[in-house]
């Protein structure tokens, strides 16, 4: 037999073992059971080891590895907690915590999130660790609509402040809920709300609160109760004002100001813009107002309080005034910071040559992050149609450049997917899968944790089967395992093979 012949039985051999493993040779291996997949990322994850050695500072890289090494045993003890296998996940997460204590409440708080039950604490918390534990508990509970849960647990707290906050919270929260049903139970909780807020001494956390108290009355109505109720926290910061130099009053003066604009008093709302002008000549007298990032964010709030009114015809005034505003700035931190929020204002405002032409300006470093953030904004207030749009217009930066084009494909990607359009999607993540393949092999395990977080599941395991890095096999297991044994995370027909 020649070595020629050798070789065509041997490949003949190896795929019906294949065949007979597996169910599929060419096309890929038949996609495993969750409970397969988690056992196959535990294996994977034994490879992470630590990226830095104790006593050497890190490295950017040694950082960024040890941040993923770190999410993929969490992503493994969250799919372990989703089958009930909850000491298999606090092993997991002892890869990571240097106290097993700290990865037994982590698991008690993952098993709270997934079945909405406070399981029993463990045992020899210190106190101080326990009354951080209720915190996280009742921040669960109430996001998961157990408000009477959630202020038994807030109720419970030691910390005057932590015990304030998260009892104000959990009203805040039932009040929204009940805000169309039963108005009356509404306003109750708002009172309530009202009343633990007072007894919070961090300015910027009760500012904070009570603007959200606002923000209730304003949707309760009448607008006469959610002004007088604005002017009195406006006197409140007056106040603080006068004892406290806090860099983040100016801004905090401008919220007033939206909150002012959402109740329809445009006076208020202006005298408060005004004021935060004053303060900021007075604090930065060698920055000029229209360079600064304060009037970036009071044109945002004025924009959003518009469309919040269906004010519609207000918005392209303030728009136009915004443009000149951002063509002054001159701080990259700022540039980066205030374009997202620009962005998406033109774009909802279907201008979308000014939109590509504030893109297309930007150094290419800023404009991915910038349209990363612009994308996941406009994925939660932007109609479909905006959205493809923008899809289409993003999955065209940076061809010439592979490193900066392939995060342009995902981010167009989760946008065509967001506005409906899944065959699009899986268009682009099928090209940026063919792109990573033949030159940037290390982009395959964020193509397959995308695939992964939209239920595209086979897909995914097809994508993750030839990966020989073991840190990217095993990141990208441990999300699909993780994403796979969620609740309520049924497979995507999208881009999947025929069984």
């Amino acid at each position: 037999m020649t070595s020629a012949s050798r070789l065509v039985l041997q490949r003949a051999c190896w795929s019906f073992i294949a065949l007979l493993l597996f169910g599929r040779c060419a096309d890929g291996a038949e996609l495993p059971t969750p409970e397969q997949i988690v056992a196959q990322a535990g294996k994977a994850c034994e490879s992470l080891k630590p990226a830095v050695k104790a006593g050497r500072q890190a490295t950017i890289q040694e950082r960024l590895e040890s941040g993923l090494r770190q999410r993929a045993w969490q992503r493994l003890a969250l799919a372990r907690v989703n089958l009930g296998d909850f000491e298999g996940a606090v092993e997991a997460l002892n890869q990571v915590n240097s106290d097993p204590r700290f990865s037994r409440i982590s698991v008690q708080a993952m098993r709270t999130e997934l079945t909405g039950i406070v399981p029993p604490w463990p045992d020899d918390l210190p106190t101080r660790l326990k009354e951080t534990q209720k915190s996280v508990l009742a921040d669960i509970l109430r996001k998961q609509s157990r408000f009477d849960a959630a202020l038994e647990m807030a109720r419970d707290m030691t910390d005057e402040r932590t015990r304030s906050l998260s009892t104000a919270q959990a009203y805040l929260a039932r009040s929204r809920s009940l805000e169309k049903t039963d108005r009356l139970g509404a306003l109750k909780d708002q009172v309530d709300a009202t009343e633990a807020v007072k007894s919070i001494r961090d300015a910027p956390t009760y500012f904070k609160i009570y603007g959200e108290i606002c923000r209730g009355q304003i949707r309760l109505g009448p607008p006469e109760v959610a002004r007088i109720m604005i002017e009195a926290v406006s006197s409140k910061l007056k106040e603080a004002e006068g004892s406290s130099a806090r860099a983040d009053v100016i801004q905090e003066w401008a919220r007033i100001g939206e909150l002012f604009l959402l109740a329809g008093d445009d006076q208020g709302a202006d005298r408060c813009f005004a004021h935060a002008r004053e303060l900021y000549g007075k604090t930065n007298p060698r920055k000029a107002w229209d360079e600064s990032l304060p009037h970036q964010l009071t044109l945002h709030y004025r924009c959003h309080a518009y469309r919040e009114n269906n004010q519609l015809a207000s918005i392209p005034a303030v728009l136009a005034e915004w443009e000149r505003a951002f063509s002054k700035l001159t701080d990259p931190e700022d540039i980066a910071f205030a374009a997202p929020y620009f962005i998406r204002h033109e774009i909802q405002s279907d201008r979308f040559d000014q939109a590509s032409t504030v893109i297309q300006a930007l150094e290419a470093g800023t404009q991915g992050i910038v349209v990363q953030k612009t994308a996941e904004d406009l994925k939660r207030g932007a109609s479909s149609a905006q959205k493809a749009r923008f899809a289409r217009f993003v999955k065209g930066l940076h061809g010439e450049n592979v490193d900066l084009h392939l995060p342009m494909l995902i981010v167009a990607a989760e946008l065509f997917d967001s506005a409906g359009d899944s065959e699009s999607a899986d268009a682009l993540i099928d090209e940026a899968t063919a792109i990573s393949r033949e030159r940037k092999k290390d982009y395959r395990a964020l193509i397959a944790g995308w695939l992964a977080e939209n239920g595209r599941f086979q897909k995914c395991y097809d994508l993750i089967q030839p990966l020989d890095d073991p840190k990217q096999r095993a990141q990208a297991l441990a999300e699909l395992a993780f994403q796979m044994t969620s609740p309520k995370k049924p497979q995507s027909d999208a881009g999947q093979k025929p069984g």
